[in-house]
């Protein structure tokens, strides 16, 4: 979900799946009459990652730049290609570099001693769904959509990569063009263009933007976009697993601390996180009292520049400068950066209160769409962070129900200030189980109700058109 869960992953990535053959054989046992039907019957499904759940690549050399990691080289061209450009001179969401995404990180490559060791990626990226539906032929994990695919009644599974660093909702376009070359040829092969989308953590709050908004940009008059639900045209089913809807206070200790990764995958210092569009987006509101001053309790403005410049936080702290050196080349005197920081981030923080605006409105959902929520209920998850006023020091005060970094209340969209307020997230059925956030989906419990939803749950009607 959140940046900070990189904290998690190498452990995951290095774990063997002991056991999960005998559970998966369960699985067929149950479901396979419905694999053998879904020849004709499944449809394509699109996997959406978290964060830091795409590979990234330079498209200048094509050198990866998330996905394999080595010890040496030189660290400060690293942090360049690593750090988007500041926004101090275009929209938040037209900025780019030469960064492009490959597919969902699937196999991480380290270089260890100058051993070179391949773990394991994304955590679940389907390792029992898409095995369970790919072992029987039914589903395949193509790069691209083929004509031998159509050929051979396959459905495909698409992996879909996107650049977790920029603003989540310009990355719909990238998600658009793939659901609509995966409709066109569902359409040609089997009459029905529409299809599934599973995603996780950070991805659910992109599919959700598409849904509701399609390829519309955030606005940049602090305005609402206009709920077209325009993504909705070519989507049958949406599974979502882990969904960060109200944001977590962790997000604010990594945007202050930086991406502090396993010890044996780089640390990002706080100067280059804070260049993530993305990252901001994943803040809590501060309506809903995620973050507050420890002497009265009430709510932290996280959207005012003037405290972060204040407190210190993230780029604004003092050790950040030679980072921002780096970053900031042109820049001849530490006030010049802080100058180009604090507009930079009063931009961004900024456009991720338009953005929150606009994935909090009520909006429910058409009828030809179903949405399936899963939500991790079982573990103790940081959700109220205190900050003092003089210092900036931050300390957890509460802990809630949640999966350990999402907590159940922003996975359902229900306001913890206000129970009694509409949740933001409308879904058709809600799933609750006891899995970890990365666990979740290559959990049993997850895999068992995924499999029925999207192999035996009646589908919903078909979309209904207009008359001109």
């Amino acid at each position: 979900m959140a940046l900070r869960f990189v904290a998690y992953m190498l452990p995951l990535l290095l774990v063997a799946c002991s056991g999960r053959s005998g559970s998966l054989q369960t699985l067929e046992s149950i479901y396979q009459r419905d694999i053998e039907r879904a020849h004709g019957r499944s449809s394509t499904i699109i996997f959406v990652p978290g964060i830091m759940g795409s590979e990234l690549h330079d498209t200048r050399d094509g050198h990866v730049v998330w996905g394999t990691f080595w010890h040496g080289g030189a660290w400060e061209d690293t942090l360049r290609d690593f750090a988007l450009p500041f926004a101090i001179d275009r929209p938040v969401g037209e900025i780019r570099d030469s960064i492009e995404p490959g597919g969902e990180l699937l196999v991480v490559h380290l270089d260890i001693g100058g051993r070179e060791i391949a773990a394991r990626g994304y955590p679940g990226a389907f390792e029992g769904l898409i095995q369970s539906l790919t072992e029987h032929g039914a589903h395949h994990r193509p790069k691209k959509i083929s004509i031998e695919d159509a050929n051979e009644g396959r459905d495909p599974i698409i992996g879909f990569g996107y650049d977790w660093r920029r603003d989540i909702a310009s990355e719909a376009q990238r998600l658009h063009e793939i659901v609509e070359a995966a409709s066109k040829e569902r359409l040609r092969r089997t009459g029905n263009p529409r299809v599934d989308i599973v995603a996780h953590s950070m991805g659910t709050l992109l599919v959700r933007w598409y849904l509701q908004y399609g390829t519309a940009p955030v606005p940049e008059d602090g305005s609402l976009p206009e709920l077209t639900w325009a993504g909705a045209e070519h989507v049958e089913r949406v599974l979502l697993a882990g969904a960060p809807n109200l944001g977590e206070a962790s997000v604010l200790e990594v945007l202050h601390h930086g991406a502090h990764a396993h010890p044996m995958l780089p640390t990002y210092p706080p100067a280059v996180v804070a260049t993530f569009a993305s990252g901001f987006e994943l803040l809590p509101r501060p309506w809903d009292h995620r973050v507050v001053w420890s002497d009265d309790k009430q709510p932290v403005d996280l959207y005012d520049v003037a405290v972060w410049e204040r407190l210190r936080w993230g780029p604004f702290r003092e050790d950040q400068d030679q980072t921002l050196q780096v970053l900031l080349p042109e820049s001849k005197t530490r006030s010049e950066r802080v100058d180009l920081v604090r507009r930079h981030m009063s931009v961004m923080l900024a456009h991720a209160r338009a953005f929150h605006q606009a994935l909090d409105r009520l909006a429910r959902p058409p009828e030809e769409l179903r949405i399936h929520t899963f939500i991790g209920d079982a573990h103790g998850t940081p959700a109220v962070l205190s900050v003092e006023r003089a210092t900036g020091a931050m300390q957890w005060i509460k802990m809630e129900p949640g999966d350990g970094t999402a907590t159940r209340s922003s996975a359902l969209g229900q306001p913890s200030a206000d129970p009694v307020a509409s949740p933001t997230m409308i879904a058709d059925s809600v799933h609750f189980n006891d899995a970890e956030h990365l666990q979740m989906v290559g959990d049993q419990e997850f895999l068992d109700q995924a499999l029925y939803l999207l192999l035996e749950a009646p589908d919903p009607p078909a979309p209904t058109k207009s008359e001109p």
